[in-house]
């Protein structure tokens, strides 16, 4: 990793500057598996806490029981996702609680999401106030799907 991270400074000759905003100001990430750029579709083993404007693609594996979250009346759940290198658990809430239930083993995109921790070894994601999602109805076909 130290090599690629030297190798990112060599490419922007910009020395004086701090790594986390040389990075930023490229869009670019720095996690466990080296330099992930943001416009590129991650893998679930490249996620990295903070990072934001996650776009991945993976299998909706399974759906945790909805609740109600205190003090309101918002559905909640967590879905957990997997591709080829691991597995994630996404926070979803309100009508995007159905849309997962009733789509698991699908595959489903996420453009715009945040890792915001680790819990029991897999990373946590939201998509929060301006993610989006998209389930493929069929998988490697050129259907939209549903898009929320």
């Amino acid at each position: 990793m130290k090599t690629r991270i030297q190798q990112l400074l060599q490419e922007t000759k910009k020395l004086d500057r701090p790594l986390k905003e040389l990075t930023r100001s490229q869009r670019r990430y720095i996690t466990r598996k080296g330099v992930v750029d943001m416009e590129e579709k991650c893998e679930i083993d490249q996620l990295g806490i903070g990072q934001k404007n996650i776009f991945l693609v993976a299998t909706i594996k399974s759906v945790y029981p909805e609740h109600t979250l205190p003090n309101s009346n918002i559905q909640a759940t967590d879905v957990i996702l997997e591709d080829k290198t691991g597995e994630c658990t996404l926070n979803v809430f309100d009508r995007a609680v159905e849309d997962f239930k009733s789509n698991v083993g699908k595959q489903v995109s996420l453009e715009g999401a945040y890792c915001k921790g680790e819990y029991e070894g897999r990373k946590k994601l939201t998509l929060g106030k301006f993610g989006k999602y998209r389930i493929q109805e069929n998988v490697g076909g050129d259907d939209e799907g549903k898009k929320r």
